[in-house]
């Protein structure tokens, strides 16, 4: 079921590109850092076994062991400190939820916990290191949040949660990868400050990858390239099990029949203006009653800021979805 977002920011931010990097800026971050000192000074950090002698990395922020909790996944070369996460947690930690941030593999400065490198096929022990969450707090009221790619986690987690043991009571997606293909399309199409940016950031992982593990690594060559498609397909052919790009990107969409059988429900956010996730990729999303869509005109990539405070539509929806109404406790 798709719903149509009443979310209109001014109009100096209506410009997709603005909402989709303005919270990248040092000036932006700072509103975000004061609004989640409660949340910051609460969270401690964590090392969880996720099977497979694989180790993941985050940090969990309690109000109240009986209250339920969320479990947020940043995006591709994000963190669990990047601004998006830090404002939804905060937001949903000062209404009484329990709050776990999860880096995944390689993220957040934890290129050193595992030998292999990250890549979006990792379901295992993303699956693994929610399992651990729940076993550990004894937790049977876990919802998942997710951006861009830590929203197709998240969706994907939810899809398998029957099979895989997990206890899951809603997830909310805010612009979650859905087709690989044309959001790599998207990428290689759009404003160069996009790739510039996801390609250094992610040499800059790589390299950190090779000095803790160069043993394992070296990337060198692979690192000339300035092309995200060929950097990936280089990287998936030699260390991971893919016949190319598009069987790895086939390997994480969305599309087809993933989330035929989503059992959980399910919201996720989009934006008619995303340059990132092309937003007539939801059409082919399976038929699912468990799977609710909510398009914005608005909103550019994980932005949705609503004024010039830096406030952030976005966390009033997924705080509504998850089912709190803003400033209401949860008791």
């Amino acid at each position: 079921m798709m719903h149509r977002a009443d979310f209109v920011p001014p109009l100096g931010l209506r410009n997709s590109h603005v909402q989709s990097t303005l919270l990248s800026l040092t000036a932006w971050r700072l509103p975000v850092l004061r609004q989640a000192r409660a949340l910051r000074a609460a969270s401690q950090a964590v090392l969880l076994e996720c099977g497979d002698g694989v180790r993941l990395g985050g940090y969990c922020a309690q109000t109240a062991s009986h209250h339920p909790w969320v479990l947020i996944l940043h995006g591709w070369l994000g963190d669990a400190e990047s601004s998006y996460v830090l404002s939804l947690g905060a937001h949903l930690f000062a209404r009484g939820y329990n709050v776990f941030r999860l880096n995944l593999r390689d993220h957040g400065g934890t290129e050193h916990l595992n030998a292999g490198l990250f890549h979006s096929c990792l379901l295992d022990e993303a699956i693994g290191a929610v399992r651990a969450v729940q076993q550990q707090h004894r937790i049977e009221d876990l919802s998942l949040a997710g951006f861009s790619l830590g929203g197709n986690f998240a969706l994907r987690i939810a899809a398998r949660a029957g099979s895989a043991g997990l206890q899951l009571r809603k997830v909310v997606a805010i612009c979650p990868a859905l087709n690989p293909h044309t959001s790599d399309a998207a990428l290689a199409a759009g404003l160069p400050i996009y790739k510039h940016y996801f390609l250094s950031k992610w040499k800059q992982v790589l390299k950190a990858k090779q000095q803790h593990f160069p043993e394992h690594y070296d990337l060198e060559a692979i690192l000339n390239t300035n092309s995200i498609n060929e950097l990936t397909d280089r990287l998936i052919r030699r260390h991971a099990d893919f016949k190319g790009v598009s069987d790895y990107y086939d390997g994480y969409s969305l599309l087809g029949d993933t989330l035929r059988d989503l059992n959980v429900p399910s919201h996720i956010l989009l934006a008619d203006d995303d340059p990132i996730v092309p937003v007539s990729d939801a059409l082919l999303l399976p038929d699912n009653p468990q799977l609710q869509i909510t398009r914005s005109a608005y909103g550019g990539h994980c932005g949705f800021i609503a004024d010039w405070s830096g406030k952030r539509w976005v966390n009033e929806w997924a705080s509504e979805c998850l089912g709190l109404t803003p400033g209401t406790a949860v008791l």
